[in-house]
């Protein structure tokens, strides 16, 4: 598998993660210094900060969510992804689409800058 697949894989299983509510999990698709740029919010940075975030957005209801990447550019050991994203947020569905720096690391890709925002 390319490195195009790795990434594509890596939102997939993140995708995975948030549908099974597993919020720890979630934080662990990030680097160590990883930033969320989150709509309408402070950057949220940090392993507890980042697992507190998903688990709020898993308690507000957030399910059924797809993320599907739209062009991927690979710089060495970094690689910004562009795509987008559906799911449901309680009962209203969710929208959107995103830019996420990734960082190739030890444990393989793993999310430096994550910014997205929704459409509905």
């Amino acid at each position: 598998m390319g490195e195009h697949g790795k990434i594509q894989a890596a939102n997939e299983a993140m995708a995975g993660m948030i549908n099974a509510k597993d919020s720890a999990s979630t934080a662990g698709c990030y680097t160590s210094d990883g930033i969320i740029l989150p709509p309408g919010a402070p950057p949220i940075q940090g392993s507890e900060a980042h697992k507190a975030f998903w688990q709020n957005m898993i308690e507000a209801g957030l399910t059924d969510v797809e993320i599907t990447s739209n062009e991927i550019g690979l710089f060495g050991d970094q690689a910004i992804d562009r795509g987008t994203l559906t799911g449901k947020l309680g009962d209203q569905a969710a929208v959107g689409k995103y830019i996420v720096w990734w960082k190739k690391t030890a444990d393989g890709w793993k999310i430096y800058n994550d910014i997205f925002n929704f459409d509905t």
